[in-house]
């Protein structure tokens, strides 16, 4: 009998809270997030060592913090061996939560 090695996903869903932060340092606070996206910075880059593959499919507008900049990006992938291997960004904002996401891809040709 051989030894199989076990695969597990681990699937985590972020919520707004995992993805912004207060300005100054109050507690997140939802409707205060929607009602007043000036008020938030990003600060999803603190998860973005511990993941492998990232689906963005959040709803997002310019008046919100993106979920990850090009420079966080650059950040990572300055390290040896990131984990992240996979950005799948299903609600394709051009340049927007994704920063890095420049063209828009249709079903027959996804990469």
């Amino acid at each position: 009998m051989r030894s199989e090695t076990a695969r597990v996903v681990h699937v985590v869903v972020f919520e707004e809270k995992d993805t912004g932060r207060h300005r100054d340092g109050a507690p997140f606070d939802l409707q205060d997030y929607w009602n007043h996206p000036e008020k938030y910075e990003a600060a999803f880059a603190r998860w973005l060592p511990h993941v492998t593959v990232l689906i963005n499919a959040i709803y997002w507008n310019p008046h919100h913090p993106v979920l990850v900049t090009a420079e966080e990006l650059r950040k990572l992938y300055r390290s040896p061996e990131p984990k992240l291997k996979v950005i799948g960004d299903i609600t394709c904002d051009l340049e927007g939560s994704i920063a890095v996401t420049r063209k828009a891809t249709n079903p027959s040709h996804p990469c």
